[in-house]
């Protein structure tokens, strides 16, 4: 899954000039987290907010990343 989201975030900055991205994961999904940092994004935020499916409010964290964050 690491690959396939280092590849997504290649192609959105280099093909279609994208100069922000960001994933969101619940605070307890730890492997999407680890997946997102592996990916090159970095920890951006934690926040409250209301969940989609149950409308229960949940805790969140949103991960960024941001064109020139490395070399690549």
């Amino acid at each position: 899954m690491t690959e396939c989201v280092s590849a997504m975030r290649l192609l959105s900055v280099n093909q279609f000039g994208m100069k922000k991205l960001s994933i969101i994961t619940h605070q307890e999904n730890v492997a999407s987290q680890r997946v997102a940092l592996k990916a090159g994004f970095k920890m951006f935020r934690q926040f409250k907010g209301s969940d989609r499916y149950t409308r229960k409010m949940r805790d969140y964290v949103e991960f960024r990343y941001e064109r020139g964050d490395d070399d690549e």
